[in-house]
């Protein structure tokens, strides 16, 4: 079986968690942007051909495809930071995108999922409160600690029963939301080891995310490459027929990671 080159279907990664399931939880989940956009949330992919639009229309003297970003891993970011200066106008303008999502079917689910223990710990780059929402509407007992600041995360137990959301890159309430280059270029030192924590306990579960963010992807190929770490292994998920990321295929020649191909 070629580890770098080939997916397995999504029955693999669920036969391990049920097989397993007296030992829950064994994974953390880590969530992107496109585990969000049947809940309303347009994913990277819109915003960019959005932005591309209004990039064609302010500079119509300096054509896109001529830009050093265009189709690179950083477009979005780099998108984002020419159109809108200000690090409050990224914040509104992420505000606006969001403030009538609503929780899928699928966050929904993810609630049972964490009642049953299969996760209890959630990382995510998301600036979204979907899940939250979730917990509180469809559960009568699950309230998780949620931390978006790196100075909160330190006194985030491990052990905790209570489930616990980690955003590595902020809330969109507040101003210190990274999604800039330079922003994005590391994650803050508490949340770095944070992730290296609970690296160390768990495997991860990859949904949603395509891999193209330096601050997450430098810290878990650091870790990969060491022992000690995600001794479950890593298992990401890629939907069928999507591009995988140079970065991400990269990873997934270390036999600690596994690609697992989803519908969605």
């Amino acid at each position: 079986f070629n580890q770098d080159a080939a997916t397995r279907p999504c029955s693999h990664l669920m036969n391990i968690i049920r097989d397993t399931r007296a030992h829950h939880p064994n994974f953390v989940l880590f969530l992107g942007a496109g585990a969000s956009a049947s809940s309303g949330v347009p994913t990277a992919g819109r915003l960019i051909q959005e932005w591309r639009e209004k990039f064609v229309q302010t500079y119509s003297n300096q054509p896109l495809e001529s830009q050093p970003f265009y189709n690179q891993a950083d477009e979005y970011s780099k998108l984002f930071e020419i159109l809108y200066d200000q690090q409050s106008q990224r914040r509104e303008f992420i505000e606006s995108k969001i403030g009538d999502a609503t929780p899928s079917w699928g966050y929904i689910y993810l609630v049972n999922l964490i009642r049953n223990r299969v996760f209890n710990t959630v990382f995510t780059t998301n600036f979204d409160d979907l899940l939250n929402e979730a917990c509180y509407q469809f559960s009568s007992d699950l309230r998780p600690i949620v931390c978006a600041h790196d100075s909160s995360i330190r006194f985030v137990r491990i052990t905790s029963k209570r489930p616990k959301i980690v955003k590595l890159h902020g809330d969109f309430l507040f101003d210190n939301i990274k999604n800039t280059v330079r922003e994005l270029e590391t994650l803050e030192d508490n949340m770095k080891n944070k992730f290296r924590q609970f690296a160390s306990e768990f495997g991860f579960v990859f949904l949603g995310y395509s891999g193209n963010d330096r601050s997450v992807m430098d810290v878990v190929n650091t870790l990969v490459r060491s022992d000690g770490f995600f001794p479950h292994g890593i298992y990401w998920c890629v939907r069928q027929g999507e591009p995988i990321s140079p970065s991400l295929r990269e990873l997934a020649k270390n036999p600690k990671v596994c690609l697992i191909e989803t519908k969605g």
